[in-house]
């Protein structure tokens, strides 16, 4: 029986550090389509992200971990960053690329 107010995981929810250090080697490869000039037709947001690193990781993670100061609107490399709770952060390498 579980203490009150203890809080279970879920089966797939990751251990911390073995998440940071897991996320930390992770590259996700996002296609998006684009102009000549590199501006992405919308925009990649929290929630693609997530899916990605669950299609890549299989790991289950709140969107609203993702930390974005605004979502990302053009081709390129960006580090993300997730933040895993009591202080632990991780930053995923993210690549925009266009989608052919």
């Amino acid at each position: 029986m579980e203490a009150a107010g203890a809080r279970r995981r879920s089966p797939r929810s990751p251990a911390k550090p073995k998440a940071a250090g897991l996320l930390s080697k992770t590259v996700l490869t996002i296609h998006e389509r684009a102009g000549e000039d590199g501006h992405l037709f919308g925009s990649v947001g929290p929630q693609q992200i997530v899916d990605a690193l669950r299609d890549a990781r299989d790991l289950r993670i709140d969107k609203r971990k993702v930390n974005l100061e605004q979502p990302l609107r053009e081709l390129g490399t960006f580090m993300v960053e997730i933040d895993l709770g009591d202080g632990n952060v991780a930053a995923v390498k993210t690549i925009i690329s266009e989608e052919k």
